[in-house]
């Protein structure tokens, strides 16, 4: 079974000004969230919606991810840190409908930090992304195969794309 915050549908996560969802610093203790898509070695995430619809996380809280954590050393060649071989998404969306996201903050991803994949009509709009900048494959937001996302005012710090998509799958 699912560890973990896991979004249902019809329901919103919300957190008031002032409040902190902060996440466990062990890869193992996403064991209950696994997602069908795996990227660079990692098929976990710490909060995962997978086939819903209608559900929302907003607010002006924090949503605080275990990024430092996850890095084992410094590559003084590169001028960043080294990564973890596993490290968790923040957020995986999978296969949802009529999503929103708004208004929270999310800090310190260990990996991306948000991964839209296989979704209809996600709205994003006004969240904030800061990662530490020297992580490798931060990334902000990545689409994969959606379709109808809008994202609007999010500002984003992040070590690698701050928004990534791909081609939606044909007849989407």
């Amino acid at each position: 079974g699912r560890r973990g915050p896991g979004l249902r549908s019809g329901v919103e996560l919300r957190l008031e000004a002032g409040a902190e969802l902060v996440f466990a610093a062990s890869y193992e203790a996403y064991a209950g969230n696994e997602v069908s898509v795996i990227a660079e070695g990692s098929d976990r995430a710490c909060i995962v919606g997978q086939g819903l619809i209608g559900c929302a996380i907003s607010g002006a809280g924090t949503i605080r991810a275990p990024g430092s954590a996850y890095v084992v050393g410094e590559d003084p060649e590169v001028g960043t840190h080294v990564p973890a071989k596993v490290r968790p998404r923040v957020l995986v969306l999978e296969d949802c409908e009529s999503v929103t996201l708004s208004g929270v903050r999310i800090e310190d991803s260990p990996m991306w930090t948000i991964h839209i994949v296989g979704c209809r009509g996600v709205r994003v709009n006004g969240i904030a992304l800061h990662n530490d900048r020297l992580l490798p494959n931060t990334d902000g937001i990545v689409i994969d195969r959606s379709v109808q996302v809008t994202i609007h005012n999010v500002p984003s710090h992040t070590a690698h794309d701050a928004l990534g998509s791909t081609t939606p799958t044909p007849g989407a």
